[in-house]
């Protein structure tokens, strides 16, 4: 193998590696709401003409963390507007001035919770 084909695959295999690493970026209106959960992983993250949209895999019981997020927003002046407990999932709705925050957690481990989040457009 040719000298600069070695160097071409590593520097393919470092960038696969580094992209693997990196987490989508919360958009801003929803990281101004949400509180910040040491650990917590990005899996998916955009924003559309409805509003911003991620889905967060954190880690603690569902239970705890949709917990933590019902008193994080409450606390910042946002109103319950429907909550709702199946097995293995909380479902809430909050609204504060003319805006809709939406989340459902679910149980995605022993002590692990996939948080879906939808923030509507004004």
């Amino acid at each position: 193998m040719k000298a600069t084909t070695v160097i071409l695959s590593l520097l393919l295999v470092i960038a696969a590696a580094s992209a693997a690493r990196s987490q989508p970026a919360i958009p801003e209106n929803i990281r101004e709401v949400i509180p910040e959960i040491s650990g917590q992983k990005v899996l998916l993250a955009f924003s559309s003409e409805d509003g911003d949209h991620a889905t967060l895999e954190i880690p603690g019981r569902y239970a705890e963390v949709a917990g933590t997020y019902k008193n994080h927003l409450v606390d910042r002046g946002w109103k319950v507007e429907m909550e709702m407990s199946l097995e293995d999932t909380r479902m809430l709705s909050f609204s504060r001035d003319g805006q809709t925050f939406a989340i459902i957690v679910a149980r995605s481990g022993e002590d692990s919770a996939s948080v879906n989040i939808n923030l509507e457009r004004r």
